[in-house]
């Protein structure tokens, strides 16, 4: 996040002290806020502005001499009025995200094509993979990808569209499943470059969405379908290869 948003960054080292397995580091650090800054709540845009200040980081060393913790400490509030954003922003959120609230968020987003809304409900390194078919979509970008060309493959026109109906969480909530109905007309922008289904032509698919669940956020979801129910029996496909 920091490298995107602050290329320039610079750090001036003060002081290393080490005793047994610890290493403290003193630096100095100066950058200046020239590109977004891509937050788990959202994205705030450039201000241009630079800043400067002090950091220290503790780590701590094992008998490889590989580090195995660090712990590092700045004043977050001083570093955001420098570069002109609300400190607030970073303020800790105590507020305790229902499974409810996932479950609504997910099925608004999947039922209404909001693929930017999707995509924020992914970590940045998930995966999503087509069972059917074995492919599988690694990072937000991938998944964005394969999100858009299956919005533009469809049309829902006339009450077609995406219907769930069995939609829960296990016992521990780390893990979603999300079962529906989709109907569509095939488009011209179907992604199969072989094999695809005809143009024009209508197709109604029972879906199983499994969501792993760390954070609040997606990190792997498979999707489960029968193939055979758009292709002829037989014939290997693949939707986005």
């Amino acid at each position: 996040m920091f490298d995107k948003a602050l290329p320039n960054l610079k750090e001036e080292v003060i002081s290393i002290i080490s005793e047994g397995d610890t290493v403290v580091c003193e630096v100095i650090e100066t950058a200046k806020f020239t590109a977004p800054m891509e937050l788990p709540n959202g994205i705030i845009e450039p201000t241009n502005k630079s800043y400067k200040l002090p950091v220290s980081s503790f780590f701590r060393i094992n008998e490889q001499g590989l580090i195995t913790e660090q712990r590092t400490y700045w004043d977050t509030a001083s570093w955001a009025r420098q570069i002109g954003i609300d400190p607030k922003i970073f303020a800790p959120n105590n507020k305790n995200i229902s499974k409810e609230d996932v479950i609504q968020e997910f099925t608004r987003c999947m039922t209404t094509d909001d693929i930017d809304g999707i995509i924020k409900l992914f970590n940045e390194d998930s995966e999503w993979v087509i069972m059917a078919t074995g492919e599988t979509f690694h990072g937000k970008e991938k998944i964005r990808e394969l999100a858009t060309r299956s919005v533009n493959a469809r049309d829902h026109t006339n009450e077609r569209g995406i219907h769930p109906y069995d939609v829960f969480f296990n016992a521990d909530e780390t893990r979603l499943c999300w079962e529906y109905i989709h109907t569509a007309i095939v488009t011209d922008d179907w992604p199969a470059s072989k094999d695809r289904p005809t143009s024009g032509s209508e197709f109604k698919l029972a879906i199983v969405l499994v969501c792993e669940i760390q954070n609040n956020k997606i990190v792997e979801l498979r999707e489960y379908f029968d193939m055979q129910t758009i292709v002829e029996p037989g014939v290997q496909h693949y939707l986005y290869s």
